[in-house]
């Protein structure tokens, strides 16, 4: 049973220090969330040093340390709960390309969770 959330992301910007994923996020539980659009107007810029340091477990800590930066989406509607206040689906999104990366040995052009 899907609980119909997830977020969506794709390069949009890339030189030799970091990688920019424009992205954006859904839930279908909530009308003005839809994002019918699939606007995509938020941000995670990451290190590129960050792939060759990631481990399960580490990309919140990386955020906290800055090596990853966020700028949530105008569909955000859950955020960690700390001084950042960044969108939760963007942890899921960069595991899903940290996951990519070590699994297929290259950066994801696109990556999406859904649930």
């Amino acid at each position: 049973m899907s609980r119909g959330i997830g977020a969506n992301a794709y390069i949009a910007y890339q030189d030799n220090e970091i990688i920019t994923y424009a992205y954006g996020g859904y839930n279908l539980n909530k009308v003005e969330l839809r994002n019918k659009e699939q606007i995509k107007d938020g941000l995670i810029i990451i290190k590129r040093e960050c792939f060759d340091k990631w481990t399960v477990g580490e990309t919140y800590r990386m955020c906290v340390e800055g090596l990853i930066k966020v700028k949530n989406c105008s569909n955000c509607w859950w955020i960690t709960n700390d001084d950042l206040k960044i969108d939760m689906m963007t942890l899921y999104v960069l595991y899903k390309i940290f996951i990519t990366y070590e699994t297929e040995n290259s950066i994801p052009q696109k990556v999406s969770y859904d649930v």
